[in-house]
């Protein structure tokens, strides 16, 4: 499976595990997505097929890692309402976005990163990155493209939570 993928799901999805190491700027988290059967998702259940996890199972768990975050905003989803995309924005993508033209990281470039330019000579462009979950938004801005580290889908003929088994003996 690639990022690129994600990009072509709609449904349910739920962010959980925030690791951040400061020292290494990298940022790792896990997705589950709950309702990719749906018939809204059929061009990521194919995708997802082509890279070698069982589109039919009733949970897809996803661990997602960013390198070089240099600015991170986790918003509660009930106060989320006023983030929305500005009729100039760029981007591809449904519940995660990546921006190629943002006004969110246009703002953060006048304020936060204003003295950028002046403290490194290369041309690396900053990334923005929406991630949309159930009870949370990720606003992530990064240098780097982002890693998919693992994936599992699993039934759920069990009692319980199936992301009890990630991390488990079943993750890998």
């Amino acid at each position: 499976m690639k990022f690129e993928d994600l990009f072509f799901y709609d449904g349910m999805m739920h962010v959980f595990d925030y690791q951040h190491d400061v020292g290494s700027s990298r940022l790792t988290f896990q997705l589950q997505l709950l309702d990719h059967q749906s018939k809204r998702n059929t061009r990521f259940r194919e995708r997802v097929e082509v890279g070698g996890v069982h589109p039919q199972r009733e949970v897809i768990n996803v661990k997602l890692c960013f390198e070089d975050v240099i600015y991170m905003e986790v918003i509660q989803e009930s106060f989320a309402d006023g983030i929305m995309d500005e009729p100039s924005d760029e981007f591809e993508g449904s519940q995660i976005k990546r921006f190629k033209q943002s006004g969110y990281l246009d703002f953060l470039k006048r304020t936060r990163f204003s003295f950028w330019e002046l403290i490194h000579d290369d041309s690396t462009p900053f990334t923005h990155y929406r991630i949309c979950g159930l009870n949370s938004v990720l606003e992530i801005i990064t240098l780097s493209e982002p890693t998919i580290a693992s994936v599992i889908s699993l039934d759920c003929h069990r009692k319980g939570s199936p992301t009890m088994y990630f991390g488990g003996k079943f993750y890998k």
